[in-house]
Formats: C-alpha cells, sequence, structure tokens
C-alpha cells in the first residue's frame, strides 16, 4: 500500500455537513445520494468536484479520472462504475501493474434512479518504491488506467479479468508485525464489517480484495488508512444476493484473508 497517508484533501469525521449547503442542483442531488459516511468524510465543495466527475461517466461501465494532485508525484482518483463483484479486486489488480501503491481510500455505493447501484470511490495513489515507471502518476496515466479497466470491467468481473489486470512482480518482504483480521456486526446494514490490521506491503488491498471477491461476497463500503508503516483497512461485507453473511462463512472468509496477506511475506526480503 504506502506511507502515511497524510491524506488532507478529505476532513476529518465530524457531522456530516448538510445538503442543503450544496448550491448547485445537480451536486445536492449527487450528495443526498450518497451515504451520510461521504458527507462526513468530505465536504460540500467536494461534493461539487465530485459530482461532475461522476456525471462524466456518461453510459460507460467504469469511468476513472484525477480529483487532485498529491504531493511527490502521488494522485487521488476517483473512479465511477456499475457496482458488482470484483470491482475492488480488479481495481487493485490494475494498480499493481503500473506499481502503484494505495495508501488511502473510500468506497460507497449509491442507488440511482434507475434502482441500479454505482459504486463512487476514492483512492489516493503514490509509486511504489523502486518502480521502474516514473515517480509522478500523472493525467495520461490515469488515462491509461481508465482504457485499461473499460474492456476488464463488467457487473460481476470475470476471474480472467482480475488476474489479467494484475501483471508486475510484487516484492515479498519479510514479516515485521502480527496480522489480525477481525470482524464485528454492522448495524447500519446487517452485514459485518471486517478490519485488518498489519504491517505495509506491496500488493496487500489486492489479496484482501481478491480473497472476498472468491468467497463471493459484496463490499459494499470500505476504507483504507496507512498510517507508519501499519495498515488498517475496513469492508463492510454482505453475500452477494444483500444477505447478512452466514456465520460459517465468516470464519472461513477470517481465516482465508489470514492467510492471503500472509502469503504476501517470505521468510527473507527479495
Amino acid at each position: 500500500m504506502g506511507a502515511d497517508s497524510g491524506a488532507s484533501f478529505y476532513r476529518r469525521p465530524d457531522v456530516p455537513f448538510a445538503v442543503s449547503a450544496v448550491v448547485d442542483e445537480r451536486a445536492r442531488a449527487f450528495a443526498s445520494s450518497m451515504p451520510v459516511r461521504y458527507r462526513e468524510v468530505f465536504d460540500a465543495t467536494a461534493a461539487v468536484e465530485h459530482a461532475a466527475i461522476v456525471s462524466r461517466r456518461g453510459a460507460a461501465d467504469i469511468h476513472l479520472e484525477p480529483w487532485k494532485e498529491l504531493p511527490e508525484g502521488g494522485v487521488c482518483v476517483c473512479v465511477v462504475a456499475e457496482d458488482g463483484p470484483g470491482l475492488l479486486a480488479l481495481l487493485s489488480a490494475t494498480f499493481i501493474a503500473h506499481e502503484i501503491d494505495v495508501v488511502a481510500g473510500h468506497a460507497f455505493c449509491r442507488t440511482l434512479d434507475t434502482g441500479r447501484s454505482e459504486a463512487v470511490d476514492f483512492f489516493w495513489l503514490r509509486r511504489m518504491e523502486e518502480s521502474t515507471f516514473g515517480p509522478t502518476i500523472d493525467g495520461a496515466e490515469v488515462a491509461e488506467l481508465r482504457a485499461r479497466l473499460l474492456p476488464l470491467w463488467g457487473a460481476p468481473v470475470a476471474e480472467e479479468s482480475i488476474e489479467l489486470a494484475s501483471r508486475a512482480p510484487r516484492r515479498r518482504l519479510a514479516p515485521t508485525a502480527l496480522t489480525h483480521v477481525s470482524f464485528t456486526d454492522s448495524a447500519s446494514d446487517g452485514g459485518f464489517v471486517l478490519t485488518v490490521q498489519t504491517h505495509d506491503r506491496p500488493g496487500l488491498l489486492f489479496a484482501i480484495t481478491h480473497t472476498l471477491f472468491r468467497a463471493g461476497l459484496r463490499i459494499s463500503r470500505s476504507e483504507v488508512r496507512t498510517r507508519s508503516g501499519v495498515v488498517c483497512d475496513r469492508f463492510h461485507l454482505l453475500e452477494a444476493d444483500g444477505s447478512p453473511v452466514r456465520d460459517e462463512l465468516r470464519r472461513r472468509v477470517q481465516a482465508d484473508v489470514h492467510a492471503s496477506v500472509a502469503s504476501l511475506a517470505s521468510a527473507k526480503p527479495a
């Protein structure tokens, strides 16, 4: 994933901004369609900018464009897509192929007037250390990411598309801290929240989201944070049909996620 997030482009969790504070009509409709958590994380000005990005998706299955430039060549991107299983795994795989780290992230879902579900995700990105790419992730590269995703994403995504998206070797690191995987019930949607705390390493988000995809689970919301080399990722999960996750599946997912994270480390750094 990456170094300290320092995600200064979203505000600290607080009371959500009032939808009425958004003057632009289109942006106000967008803000009211988003979960309350979105309005806790972002402010009314950001909502106007995000609504414009969302509108540019048009009829495409997936759209991606820069939202904010970050220090040292990083960028925060907004991804808008038809929601479906495997989206976060496909995005993570695509970032890996470009040797890009996810430093922080927020993934949301909203219901459109048509009744369909749309994913609106934000990722703070920076180049992996010792990358063969240049340090800067510019607009041209974001356009390349979008072009790479367009033929691969269909909700739901195929396993082959995820494997195809990730074609960059991943550096394995010796474990330096314990990995803790836990889950708690989510009062908001009847699902459960999977929390993963571990030390940072390349390919971590992909390892987690790919495991959840293979388990047939739906990620309704997620938050990714990295601070001082320690990762704390939270995923709100439901069964594919929107029902709560069965107890036996919870236990299996907890073990599988722990194993997938552990597989990223080897006895000796590469």
